[in-house]
């Protein structure tokens, strides 16, 4: 116990001392299309990155995927614009990887990290987006944002970029 108690301990100091900051993981998209994604921000020495965990089901089955370094996740802006972002590592679905608690922890999943430049997070908070395109090895998926989501998105962004409200 004592071992445990100090290996935490350890753990949280050293997530102190390097300035990681992340937001609370949060619903982009629930089973619309056959696709639940979750998202959060962090940010590590002002580099920022979009963290994405998505579940993707045909029917009533989950689908194993993977998602290559490189693959895309685009936004759709109302004026017309898109923002795109990349993979940075390769992605494999596993059971529970692309859940954020309890749903979908017996579910394929997988979780991606997108980086993001101030340019590209000014631009989604300064713009209607109204969907948003992932992309595996296999397929892609173009889901619609509703406004209420948007919103939260873009105050959870606004929060990991020091924006006021």
């Amino acid at each position: 116990m004592k071992k445990t108690f100090l290996l935490l301990l350890s753990m949280l100091f050293c997530s102190l001392s390097f300035g990681q900051v992340e937001t609370k993981w949060e619903t982009l998209t629930l089973s619309s299309k056959g696709v639940t994604l979750y998202y959060r921000f962090v940010e590590d020495d002002n580099n920022y990155t979009f963290e994405v965990k998505t579940i993707i089901f045909k029917g009533m089955t989950d689908l194993p995927f993977t998602v290559s370094e490189g693959k895309k996740f685009v936004f759709h802006l109302e004026d017309g614009n898109d923002v795109f972002f990349e993979n940075n590592r390769f992605s494999e679905s596993c059971l529970g990887c692309g859940s954020a608690g309890l749903q979908g922890s017996k579910a394929q999943g997988a979780k991606m990290y997108y980086s993001m430049t101030n340019e590209q997070m000014k631009s989604l908070l300064n713009n209607s987006v109204t969907s948003y395109k992932f992309y595996t090895d296999d397929d892609s998926y173009e889901i619609k944002i509703s406004k209420r989501k948007m919103s939260e998105f873009k105050n959870h962004l606004k929060d990991i970029m020091g924006e006021p409200d």
